[in-house]
């Protein structure tokens, strides 16, 4: 009878211990379902970055020029 008992308890423990661990699974899986997301939107964020800042690079390039060319004289004042 006391063994019963024992594979009783046993058994109940080992569902909880499952239980819990599925509900630990889950929220990983959502963590991680939300980590991706973050990443996804750090790296399109990084790609409006990258491609502004080498709008700006020409930008910055084609005004040194301009100015090379007033400071040189060949290119009149407006």
């Amino acid at each position: 009878m006391q063994d019963k008992q024992r594979v009783e308890q046993l058994i109940g423990d080992l569902i909880g211990h499952v239980a819990k661990t599925h509900v630990q699974t889950k929220e990983n899986e959502d963590e991680l379902k939300h980590l991706r997301l973050k990443v996804a939107q750090l790296e399109s964020y990084n790609k409006y970055l990258y491609e502004h800042n080498e709008k700006l690079d020409k930008r910055v390039t084609n005004l040194e020029q301009i100015s090379e060319r007033i400071k040189s004289g060949t290119l009149q004042k407006a």
